[in-house]
């Protein structure tokens, strides 16, 4: 059994590759009560900010999941900043046991950060790292993906400089073109930085 939320398609992408009929949190988060059962059970989910979507979270926090075997598969783009890691912790505030973690590096799609046909052009092996995740699963295997110190000092300088910004600092990402900000985050795309 696989849930999984995207935005773009990349984690859906990853959930069908898992399981025929993956379920979507969006619809199941609805469902009352919010309780399954079966041997292995996964999510899929992008890294947003280095953290997984606040729907997911909401979903973990508000499931109850009987399995022996609970995973989860992680999309990102360009930077995961230790993100497995932070999926660990959240999992565990929710009382989960999550036996794997694993990030997978894809099309890195946040519009206003990267040019589409630039990340097109870029080999990122997915269906190579996809075949080692599904031997991973297939074999049971536990594993939190490695985080290294640099991971964490990314993820670290991304919450401190987000504590910084406006509260609506999103809302003038998306507008980036008509309304910039100046506030220095979004340097690569930015017509007046």
């Amino acid at each position: 059994m696989v849930f999984y939320f995207t935005g773009t398609g990349n984690s859906l992408y990853i959930a069908k590759q898992l399981d025929e009929n993956p379920v979507s949190i969006p619809q199941a988060i609805h469902q009352k009560p919010l309780e399954f059962t079966s041997d292995r059970m996964g999510v899929v989910a992008p890294v947003y900010g280095h953290e997984v979507p606040d729907m997911v979270k909401e979903f973990l926090k508000a499931t109850r999941f009987h399995t022996d075997y609970f995973y989860m598969i992680l999309t990102y783009g360009n930077r995961h900043g230790g993100a497995a890691e932070l999926a660990e912790q959240l999992c565990e505030n929710c009382g989960i046991s999550a036996r794997y973690i694993n990030v997978i590096k894809m099309a890195d799609n946040w519009l206003p950060g990267f040019d589409m046909d630039e990340q097109r052009m870029i080999d990122k092996n997915v269906e190579g790292q996809l075949a080692a995740i599904l031997r991973d699963l297939n074999a049971g295997k536990r594993m939190i993906s490695q985080v290294t110190e640099n991971d964490r000092a990314v993820h670290r300088e991304f919450v401190d400089r987000m504590s910084q910004s406006p509260a609506d600092l999103w809302q003038h990402l998306l507008k980036i073109k008509e309304n910039c900000i100046g506030c220095g985050i979004c340097e690569k795309v930015c017509p007046t930085a």
